[in-house]
Formats: structure tokens, C-alpha cells, sequence
């Protein structure tokens, strides 16, 4: 009986069960079910149809699926969960045949596995049966400690230089994903954060891309995974800072500068990175929003406003798309927050400002880079197109 753990079970494993039907294998069929069709039992019967002969039951021959599921690809607790099939050709009676699954996608998380399903007549090679099925491989105890931080892959944080980026960078490290930390200028910020990451025993690399441009989000990708792995965490975090404009001085261009990086960028990062994550059985998207999109937005701010509510509506529709493919979509927006973009307020429009907040405080970055994790980790796994609001209760939705 095999005996594989979950972690060891990759996208291309194949395994092979072969069986000659026998006479007893399809009588004690017919007991279980009561399918005694004498196109199975009655070989006078068969031999005056277009069949010219007993054919087997087709559920049999199926059925050594299960057979090949439950000893041959990862030993005890395989639940066969879901299975699509198409009958082909018949066996008869004699037939050595052969099973075979062939994995072709997995989720780490719901611990999950697709078969591509083929039973053929191993005498002419000819395909029998051949579906899909879903597999759910129950955890062992002594397992579960022993993949845990296996199935832990890289995070990617754009923007990550400093503030709210660097403190999800950080707390994914701790949580013990290997980080890219992307910064679009500047090095020395990146460079920091990579370090407070190593000395704290994390993983982490600095890589440097324009959210803004396609190919160096594509490139940047590429370089991750080559370093560090696969991504299968994402937190699109990227921004350029709010600078108020009223609406009517603002043009196109002004518009733009938010839009490439904000909306495209998180276009460009999902083309880059999900068929990847499908491949592997999932993976799990974050973008940082805003509350700026609730309620009314103050003066001054109508292109930040506008990119981050296209980007609120990105993440909707990605979450729905992506979701039969176990890819999580999901924004954190966080209210007012103890950051560089605050750092300049006046101190009493400080205190007007918390005291609109039940919380009476501001957000650290911290508390909202916690709020990512969350959605990043194992304790969110059905959670998708969800937009959790860091605000200290100002905005409740």
C-alpha cells in the first residue's frame, strides 16, 4: 500500500493498478448492486445483441479507482470525493486491465488532489473509461507537524520598501513565508527591510520593478520564483503617494499616474502569477485598498479615490473568475493610520480625526499588516472577494 504524504504528492505523479475481471469479480458485483442485466449474466442473451457477448458491468470496471485511489497513490485516508467518467468501450470477461492517475493539480490548503482517470485493455491499449476525479487526502497526525512549514511558499509585497509594505513583509516572513520586498526607487528602504527580515532568521530578497509596466512586473515574477520559489502569496501594495489636486485642475495624466500602478499593476500581477498558482491547487491574492472609497472622499483626492475604487472592483471580479481555481482574491482597506502619508497632519486635526473613531486611535502599520496575514494564511481559506476595513470602526459596512 503507498504510503506518500501529502507534501511528496506533485502535479505529474502517476500511479498503476492493473487487474484481470474475472467471472466471480462480476457475479459478486451483481449481488452487492442487484444489477443482474443479462447483458452482464446471460450470455445467450448477449451474444443475440449488438455486443455479440457479456460485457462487463461498466461501475466495476470503474471502480478499480477507487482501488487504485485507496492503495497505490498516498495510502490511508484518501476520500474519493468527486469523480467525472466516460464509458468508452467495454471489457468482457478475461480482460487484464489497466488504471492509471495521473495528478494534475493540487491545493495545499484543502488538501485536494485532480486525477486525470484512464482505465485501458492492457492486450490493444484500448481506453476503457476515462474522467476526472477529486481526491481529499485526510491529514495524519504525525504528518501534519512534519508539512506544515513545507507547504509554507513565497510571498511577493510590491511596494515594500518602508511603511504599511514593510510591515507585511515582515509578518509574512515571521509567519514563515520567504519575501521579495519590491521597491520601484528606493534601495536603501528595501535594503533595510530585507535585513530586519534576515536578522529576525527570515527570508527575504529586495527586487526592483515599475508596477506600472507590464514586463517588469512579468520579470520580476520570473526572478522570485527563480530565487525563492514559488509565489503563492501575493499582496499588491504598491502606490504612488496621494498628492491632493482638486478635481477640476487635474488631467489625464494625473489620473494615469495612479491607474498603472495601482489598477494595470494588479492586472499585470495576476496574469504573471496565477496561472502558476493554479498549477500547484492555489494561491491567495491581497491588494492594500482604502477607506477614501467609503462614504465621501475628502477634497483633493479624486485620482487616488477613483484608482483604488477600480482596484476594489478588479479584486471583485478576480475573486469570482479565480475562485473554482482555489485562487483567493481579497483587499485589506485601511482608515486613517499612524504612517508617512499622516505624518505631516497638523496634531489637533490628529485629535478631530480620532475622535470620529470608536477606537480612538489611528492604525499602526502593523495592525494592518496582521489584517493581510490573516487572509494570507490557513485560518481565510474560504474567504474570497472579501474587503476588510482597518479603520478602527469609522467606516461600518
Amino acid at each position: 500500500m503507498g504510503t506518500n504524504l501529502f507534501a511528496e504528492i506533485q502535479v505529474g505523479h502517476e500511479v498503476r493498478l492493473k487487474r484481470v475481471i474475472s467471472e466471480s469479480d462480476i457475479t459478486k458485483f451483481s449481488d452487492l448492486t442487484g444489477d443482474n442485466n443479462p447483458l452482464h449474466m446471460d450470455e445467450a442473451f448477449a451474444l443475440r445483441t449488438p455486443m455479440r457477448g457479456r460485457v462487463v458491468h461498466g461501475m466495476l470496471t470503474a471502480s478499480l479507482i477507487s482501488t487504485l485511489i485507496g492503495t497505490r497513490l498516498s495510502g490511508p485516508g484518501c476520500l474519493w470525493v468527486s469523480q467525472n467518467l466516460s464509458f468508452l468501450k467495454p471489457a468482457r470477461v478475461g480482460d487484464e486491465v489497466e488504471v492509471i492517475g495521473t495528478v494534475i493539480a493540487r491545493s495545499e490548503s484543502q488538501r485536494l488532489l485532480k486525477l486525470e482517470t484512464i482505465v485501458e485493455r492492457t492486450a490493444d491499449g484500448a481506453r476503457l473509461v476515462e474522467g476526472e476525479a477529486e481526491v481529499k487526502v485526510m491529514p495524519v497526525d504525525d504528518e501534519r507537524s512534519e508539512t506544515e512549514v513545507e507547504r509554507i511558499n513565497a510571498a511577493l509585497v510590491t511596494g515594500s520598501g518602508r511603511g504599511i509594505g514593510a510591515a507585511v513583509a515582515s509578518r509574512l516572513a515571521a509567519a514563515g513565508h520567504p519575501v521579495v520586498v519590491n521597491y520601484l526607487k528606493d534601495e536603501a528602504s528595501a535594503g533595510r527591510t530585507v535585513e530586519l527580515i534576515r536578522s529576525a532568521g527570515g527570508s527575504a530578497l529586495a527586487i526592483q520593478a515599475d508596477m506600472g509596466d507590464p514586463e517588469a512586473v512579468t520579470q520580476m515574477v520570473r526572478q522570485a520564483e527563480a530565487a525563492l520559489g514559488p509565489v503563492d502569496v501575493v499582496v499588491h501594495n504598491a502606490s504612488p503617494a496621494m498628492v491632493p489636486k482638486d478635481v477640476l485642475d487635474c488631467d489625464r495624466h494625473d489620473l494615469e499616474r495612479y491607474f498603472k500602478v495601482q489598477v494595470l499593476g494588479l492586472q499585470s500581477l495576476a496574469k504573471a502569477v496565477v496561472p502558476s498558482m493554479i498549477s500547484r491547487g492555489g494561491g491567495s491574492i491581497v491588494v492594500i485598498g482604502s477607506t477614501i472609497t467609503d462614504g465621501v472622499p475628502p477634497t483633493g483626492s479624486s485620482c487616488y479615490a477613483a484608482a483604488k475604487a477600480a482596484c476594489q472592483a478588479l479584486c471583485r471580479s478576480l475573486a469570482a473568475e479565480l475562485g473554482p481555481k482555489n485562487v483567493r482574491v481579497n483587499m485589506v482597506s485601511p482608515g486613517m493610520s499612524d504612517t508617512r502619508m499622516t505624518a505631516d497632519m497638523p496634531e489637533k486635526a490628529k485629535l478631530v480625526e480620532k475622535f470620529h473613531i470608536p477606537l480612538r486611535k489611528f492604525a499602526t502599520a502593523d495592525e494592518i499588516a496582521d489584517a493581510v496575514v490573516f487572509f494570507a494564511g490557513a485560518t481565510a481559506t474560504h474567504i474570497t472577494g472579501a474587503n476588510l476595513r482597518v479603520s478602527g470602526g469609522k467606516e461600518m459596512l
